[in-house]
């Protein structure tokens, strides 16, 4: 298979990284959307909308970025940092009017999505104690206010 390049100066002698894809699978999870929304028509040529829509979150709860993989896949990253990021809500609102063949659509959309940003992964010497390295995560937030526009022409 393809993969990242081992040392080598061509993208033919590149290989998969089975270690890195290995940690990939431990700690992403599979994502889920929910979505709700509804429709007021007070007249055939204005709509009024409203919706709700949640994802989960792509990592697993505990999951982080592992810098001791011994991979070349690690050994190249130069980041240590990393933002395990927890579900994303999005609340939206708009209208929409028909003049004709044009369509045009006005909506508003607020995302927020929290989350635990660490400057690098926790290490823990169970030999000497002393030798830990612990750093607490810090919350973070991200929230994101939008307002899009959409003209359309039906033919």
């Amino acid at each position: 298979g393809r993969g990242y390049d081992d040392w080598g100066y061509s993208y033919d002698e590149s290989e998969s990284d089975v270690i890195m894809n290995r940690h990939t699978e431990e700690t992403l999870k599979g994502v889920a959307t929910l979505k709700v929304g509804a429709e007021f028509r007070p007249d055939p040529m204005m709509a009024i909308r409203m919706g709700y829509n949640y994802v989960t979150p792509m990592y697993n709860n505990d999951g982080y970025k592992d810098g001791t993989l011994m991979t070349d896949g690690s050994y190249y990253s130069s980041a240590t940092d990393y933002t395990n990021w927890k579900a994303t809500n999005r609340v939206t609102c708009g209208m929409g009017f028909k003049l004709g063949q044009m369509n045009l659509d006005l909506a508003y959309q607020f995302s927020s999505t929290n989350g635990d940003f660490s400057p690098f992964m926790n290490y823990v010497d169970n030999n000497t104690p002393a030798d830990d390295n612990i750093c607490s995560a810090v919350k973070v937030s991200q929230k994101r206010h939008q307002v899009l526009f959409t003209l359309g022409y039906t033919f």
